[in-house]
């Protein structure tokens, strides 16, 4: 999804090292721009839409998911502007995000597939969006498990025991 967010100021990153070679090879007028610098091959690139890891990238995605929530319907939480609501067949849908992974919940199921069906269509241009459904749930190391009626247990318990793994 970061990679179909549009760059609206100027943004150039410089590509160094080996990786830069297996590019003019693959693409070879860029050979023309090859530099070299302290006996390393660079490329300098002016970037057309958002690139993980630049500044900006978040910042571009955050606008452009929240433009495209609204114009679904969603109010951004003013308290919170990585969650919005909307009421959707009398039903509150939720969509919570960090970066570009999401979290929708709402109890009409037929509403998060509306949700999701016009967020592919911004975002799933390249690959439809990853769908996890069901009872437990891994986002952003955190176990969601909804089995017991009326309750959610968290759990850490995964992501702790890789991070003392390595």
């Amino acid at each position: 999804a970061f990679m179909q967010t549009d760059v609206d100021e100027h943004i150039h990153i410089r590509i160094a090292g080996a990786m830069v070679l297996v590019l003019c090879d693959i693409v070879p007028e860029w050979k023309q721009y090859l530099v070299y610098e302290r006996k390393q091959p660079v490329l300098y690139a002016k970037l057309d839409k958002a690139l993980y890891g630049t500044v900006q990238a978040s910042f571009l995605f955050w606008c452009d998911l929240t433009q495209c929530l609204e114009n679904m319907g969603f109010e951004v939480n003013p308290y919170d502007w990585c969650v919005a609501n909307n009421i959707v067949n009398d039903q509150q849908i939720t969509v919570t995000w960090h970066v570009d992974d999401l979290k929708i919940s709402c109890r009409d199921k037929g509403a998060i597939d509306e949700v999701v069906a016009e967020l592919n269509k911004r975002y799933g241009k390249k690959k439809a969006l990853a769908v996890h459904e069901g009872k437990v749930h891994d986002y952003l190391g955190v176990i969601m498990d909804f089995n017991t009626e009326g309750k959610v247990i968290l759990s850490m318990t995964k992501y702790i025991e890789e991070l003392l793994g390595e």
